[in-house]
């Protein structure tokens, strides 16, 4: 073998060793992630849950900013009203423990195509942008959720889980294996939805301070287990107690759709239907809502015969007994175990008292089937009564009377009485019977019946004897000479 040709192959080996480097260094360079976070990482793995002060969520129309106001989680967007703390919980829970699925390169470019368009109209477009802040209002961390990854499968399933893109890394996407379902960027869905419990009503009122045309109204009743009666109802009118049975558990369980600053709750509401309501329940609680029909507005407009949203205020008042009444007769275990039940009943209502007291002063937007079985006018709880005719008096009866019937004056008989039936004519043929003439009239005779006020008896008492019995025998000798 040639010096040269050794050298060639030697040339050619050393070739081989270098390209073989260089694949095997761009192997590995391929295999290294693209992105900061690895699959089966956490989303916000550094995250410092201690040292956030509020949270602020921005979707396409709405933003809220949920604050940590040391005693509790508040909603800066309604007056600082009480933040559902059950939602915020499940939403940084699902924040925390979701991790990575898949990851990707693909930077701002990209937004829309993952459902992160900031500048997108549609919510599903333009996706959640969520800002921690510390105490001093510096961002902690933030991160964009977008569409569903569902919507990349080539049949439309898949699982159910989202796009995110962390702040501090805008060219790089990952998908997560969750829906983060309690996301919402309106103020309204993250108020706190205890409200006030009435229970036990005693008695309702219902009084208009500016409506003149609505009559006032008021019913009670003196125990849990009775009706309730309409207050002075006027002897003309019947309550309607389809409607008054309902009214024993109004209002027990109310829910409101949001709630409004002062300033926009004045200017919605129409205090020209404004009503009054008081209620008062057998513990001692008074409940005293002044509430009033909601105005249209351009993002809201109102249908004819829609219903129509109501914003109330409440007020809430009790008075609480100090002592449990004393029950003649019970022994003393009895009245050790009642003082504890009264105790602890006690602690009971106080506590929901200072609850409900921290509604005061704010202004709730109610929906219309909250207030329906209440809001009712005096003429849909009473009716008037129509006035029955009067009752003829019985006419008085002048026909005769049966055999044995005794009859009042003025009044009909029970029964008339029944006439005796009328025996049938024989069939067979028979002779008909002859007429009598009667008995030829002297002259003074019809001049006397012809007289219009003519007296029998004087008429009888005129004709003598002897002139009767020519008459009967004049008639005798008449029927004698038809019979021949």
């Amino acid at each position: 073998m040639s010096k040269r040709l050794v050298t060639i192959l030697w040339s050619i080996a050393g070739l081989l060793a270098v390209l073989t480097i260089l694949v095997l260094f761009n192997e590995g360079k391929e295999q290294k992630s693209p992105t900061s976070l690895a699959t089966g990482d956490a989303i916000l793995k550094d995250l410092p849950l201690n040292k956030v002060s509020s949270i602020k969520i921005e979707g396409a129309d709405d933003s809220v900013t949920i604050k940590n106001d040391k005693t509790q989680w508040s909603v800066v967007e309604r007056d600082g009203y009480e933040a559902d703390f059950a939602r915020l919980t499940r939403l940084l829970r699902s924040l925390t423990e979701a991790s990575v699925a898949q990851s990707r390169q693909a930077g701002p470019a990209f937004n829309a195509r993952f459902g992160m368009d900031g500048e997108a109209a549609n919510q599903e477009d333009h996706g959640y942008q969520i800002t921690f802040l510390g105490a001093d209002g510096k961002e902690l961390k933030s991160l964009s959720i977008g569409k569903s990854t569902a919507t990349d499968s080539p049949t439309g399933g898949g699982s159910a889980g989202k796009y995110v893109r962390l702040g501090n890394e805008p060219s790089s996407v990952y998908a997560v294996n969750e829906g983060f379902y309690d996301l919402s960027a309106n103020p309204a869905d993250w108020l706190e939805s205890g409200f006030i419990q009435i229970n036990g009503i005693e008695s309702i009122a219902m009084a208009s301070a500016n409506d003149e045309k609505f009559k006032s109204w008021s019913v009670s009743r003196e125990n849990a287990g009775s009706d309730f009666t309409v207050d002075n109802l006027p002897a003309s009118y019947e309550p309607d107690n389809d409607k008054l049975t309902p009214l024993k558990n109004v209002l027990s369980s109310p829910q409101f759709e949001d709630v409004l600053t002062a300033e926009e709750g004045d200017k919605r509401r129409n205090g020209d239907k404004a009503r009054q309501l008081t209620i008062e329940t057998f513990e001692g609680f008074k409940y005293e809502i002044d509430y009033a029909p909601a105005k249209p507005t351009e993002d809201d407009p109102i249908s004819p015969g829609a219903p129509v949203d109501f914003i109330a205020k409440v007020t809430v008042t009790a008075d609480l007994p100090t002592e449990r009444e004393k029950v003649e007769g019970e022994s003393e275990e009895d009245a050790k175990k009642a003082e504890e039940a009264f105790a602890a009943r006690q602690k009971e209502l106080k506590s929901k008292l200072e609850k409900e007291q921290a509604f005061a002063n704010r202004y709730f937007l109610l929906p219309d089937y909250t207030m329906s079985a209440v809001n009712l006018e005096f003429s849909q709880i009473a009716q008037a009564v129509s006035k029955t005719e009067a009752i003829a008096p019985t006419p008085k009866y002048e026909g005769p009377m049966a055999p044995n019937q005794s009859q009042q004056i003025g009044e009909a008989p029970a029964s008339p009485a029944t006439p005796a039936p009328t025996p049938k004519a024989p069939t067979s043929a028979v002779t008909p019977p002859i007429a009598i003439p009667p008995a030829p009239k002297a002259e003074d005779e019809e001049q006397e019946e012809a007289a219009p006020d003519s007296n029998n008896s004087d008429a009888l008492s005129a004709i003598s004897e002897e002139d009767i019995k020519r008459m009967i025998e004049e008639g005798q000798e008449a029927d004698k000479a038809e019979e021949e």
